[in-house]
C-alpha cells in the first residue's frame, strides 16, 4: 500500500511491481496534482549537499533511463545545469561544490566572466561565475506524471483517485492497512508518501515529524527563441528552464509563502534560526488554517486535513520574477509576455532535506519532507524505499543522514503510549 500517488509514490509504486509484490496506490485527490505536477521540472545534482549528491547522481542514471523508456512524453532535456554567482557570496557558493563533484565524480566546470559571456552570450553583465554540471537535465512535471501514471497502471499498479487516507490500521505496533472513508484495505507494508498531508497522518497515531509547508509560484513565458536547453540558477534571484516549446518556466525558488499551521507554531523555537536567517525570502501568513488549528487542539481533536485546493500564485512574486529573469537575460526584457503562473505546496523539512526511513511502527516506511527536491530526486528516493520494503535496507544508496531520527522534534511511534 502506499499512500501519496504524486511522483515519489508512483515511482516507489514501480519498483515494488518489479520486486513482485502486488502494489495499491491511493490519492486523496488526483495523481499528481499537487506539487509533482507544478514545480520548475530540474533534475538537479549541483549544488546538493553530500548527502543528497549521492541520491542525485542515482536519480540523473534513473531519469535517463526512463527517458529511454518514455521517450518525448517525459518533456525530458538534458542540457546541463548552470548556477551563476554575481556577487561574492555567491560567487564562493558556486565555487564550493567543487569538492563534492570530486569526490562523487560528476563532471563539473568552472567558468569565469569571460568564458561565460562567450559559453552563455545571452546572459546578462555582472557574472563573476558559471559552475556548469553537463549531465543534469529537467522535464516536464505535467507530462512527466501523465506518463509515469499511465506507466504505473500499464505495470499493474491498482491506483484509487480520490480515496483519502483517514487513517491506519495498526495492530501490536505494526501497520496492517489503511482506512478510507469506505473501508479499511489491508496490506502488508506501507509506504507514507503524501507529501505535506504526511505529518498529520502520523500525528493521528502519536508519531511527531517536524514538516512544514509553503507555497512556490512559478511563470511560463509565451514561446521564445531558443536560448538554452540547460537549467539556470542565478543564486542571487531566478531560476530558469527553457522547455522543447520555447516557452521558459521560471521563479524565485528560494522565495515561498508560508500559511501558518500549528505545526509551524508549536516548532517556532526551533524554527527561529531559520526564519531569521531566511526573512527576506520566507512570507509568514496566519489566517484561516491557523484557526482551524487551534481550535482543534484546544478541544483536544485531531489536526484537520489539509486542503486539496492548488494554491493562487502570488502576484508579488510573479513581479519580482519578471524582473529578475529581465536582468538575467536582457534579450528578454522585463516586458516579456507571461503566458500564465501557478502555485504549488512544498512540504519540507528544518534542515530543507528529504526525509527517507522509519518511524517505529512496523511496516511503515516515510517519504516525505522533499524540501522543494522531489521531482529530481524521485527515482533514487523511490527505489531506496522499494529496498526497505522488500529487505528492510536501502542498499542502493547510503540514506542515513536522511532518517527521521535526525530531526529535532521527532517522536517515534511508541507502543505504551495512551491512545
Amino acid at each position: 500500500m502506499i499512500i501519496g500517488a504524486g511522483v515519489l509514490g508512483l515511482l516507489t509504486a514501480l519498483e515494488l511491481r518489479r520486486a513482485g509484490m502486488s502494489v495499491v496506490v491511493l490519492d486523496a485527490g488526483l495523481a499528481g496534482n499537487a506539487q509533482s505536477g507544478s514545480n520548475l521540472g530540474f533534475v538537479r545534482q549541483q549544488g546538493r549537499g553530500t548527502s543528497e549528491t549521492t541520491l542525485m547522481r542515482r536519480s540523473t542514471e534513473l531519469w535517463g533511463q526512463l527517458h529511454g523508456r518514455l521517450g518525448d512524453r517525459l518533456g525530458w532535456t538534458g542540457g546541463g545545469h548552470a548556477s551563476v554567482g554575481r556577487d561574492a557570496a555567491t560567487e564562493t557558493a558556486v565555487h564550493s561544490w567543487a569538492p563534492i563533484a570530486r569526490e562523487q565524480g560528476i563532471p563539473f566546470e568552472l567558468f569565469g566572466p569571460r568564458a561565460a559571456a562567450q559559453r552563455f552570450p545571452w546572459m546578462g553583465a555582472g557574472v563573476r561565475v558559471v559552475g556548469f554540471t553537463p549531465t543534469d537535465g529537467h522535464l516536464d512535471p505535467v507530462l512527466a506524471m501523465q506518463a509515469i501514471r499511465a506507466l504505473a497502471l500499464s505495470e499493474g499498479v491498482q491506483l484509487l483517485e480520490n480515496v483519502p487516507a483517514v487513517s491506519m490500521d495498526i495492530a501490536a505496533g505494526n501497520v496492517v492497512g489503511v482506512q478510507t472513508p469506505d473501508a479499511t484495505i489491508r496490506a502488508g507494508a506501507t509506504v507514507l508518501a503524501a507529501g505535506m498531508w504526511s505529518s498529520r497522518l502520523l500525528r493521528r497515531h502519536g508519531v511527531h515529524l517536524p514538516q512544514y509547508t509553503g507555497v512556490g509560484t512559478v511563470v511560463r513565458t509565451v514561446p521564445v527563441p531558443r536560448l538554452t536547453r540547460s537549467t539556470v540558477w542565478d543564486l542571487t534571484g531566478v531560476g530558469m528552464r527553457q522547455d522543447v516549446s520555447g516557452r521558459i518556466n521560471f521563479g524565485l525558488g528560494q522565495h515561498v509563502d508560508i500559511d501558518v499551521g500549528w505545526e509551524e507554531v508549536s516548532a517556532a523555537p526551533r524554527l527561529l534560526r531559520t526564519y531569521l536567517g531566511s526573512w527576506r525570502t520566507l512570507r509568514l501568513h496566519a489566517g484561516r488554517r491557523l484557526a482551524g488549528d487551534v481550535g482543534s487542539s484546544l478541544r483536544r481533536l485531531p489536526l484537520a486535513a489539509l486542503p486539496l485546493d492548488r494554491p493562487e500564485a502570488n502576484p508579488k512574486l510573479v513581479a519580482r520574477a519578471r524582473r529578475e529573469l529581465g536582468r538575467l537575460v536582457p534579450g528578454l526584457g522585463e516586458g516579456v509576455e507571461i503566458e500564465s503562473a501557478w502555485a504549488g505546496t512544498i512540504d519540507s523539512s528544518a534542515d530543507f532535506l528529504p526525509v527517507i526511513g522509519e518511524v517505529g511502527l512496523g511496516g511503515l516506511a516515510v517519504l516525505t519532507g522533499m524540501s522543494g527536491h522531489g521531482m529530481g530526486i524521485a527515482p533514487a528516493a523511490a527505489e531506496a524505499v522499494a529496498q526497505i520494503v522488500v529487505a528492510g535496507d536501502a542498499k542502493s544508496a547510503d540514506i542515513s543522514a536522511l532518517d527521521p531520527r535526525r530531526l529535532r522534534g521527532f517522536r517515534a511511534y511508541d507502543t505504551h503510549a495512551p491512545r
